[in-house]
């Protein structure tokens, strides 16, 4: 009953602190499997687990970590259109290693989300 649903909501809390620090990691395998982890957990609201992906958006994966601040970010949030203006202008993707074709793949997902996150008439 209520004891169980407590212990599940403090066990989440847990993990997202956990998992928030580990995107932070050296190891790029670690960061991925974070996001994933912070995927399945974070509610929609969650700004201040928002700002903490923004903030190493520069080492994370950006479709992950832009999926992942459009699913706890309300639409128009002025933190993820920046995210992916930031990610429009230099669209290497993790540190550089990504190829031209993946690129563009990861350019029209960027434009995707801008259109579908900023809706009509957010982009000046």
């Amino acid at each position: 009953g209520d004891e169980g649903i407590k212990r599940a909501s403090e066990l989440i809390i847990a993990y997202r602190t956990q998992l928030l620090g580990f995107i932070e990691d050296r190891s790029a395998k670690v960061k991925a499997l974070a996001l994933k982890g912070l995927e399945a957990i974070l509610l929609p609201g969650d700004v201040m687990a928002a700002s903490k992906v923004a903030a190493n958006l520069h080492a994370l994966n950006r479709r992950d970590a832009i999926s992942l601040l459009k699913q706890i970010s309300t639409p128009g949030s002025k933190l993820v259109i920046d995210c992916i203006l930031d990610s429009m202008e230099e669209p290497k993707g993790t540190l550089g290693e990504i190829a031209a074709q993946e690129n563009e793949q990861l350019l029209k997902f960027l434009v995707d989300s801008l259109a579908q996150f900023a809706g009509r008439g957010h982009i000046v």
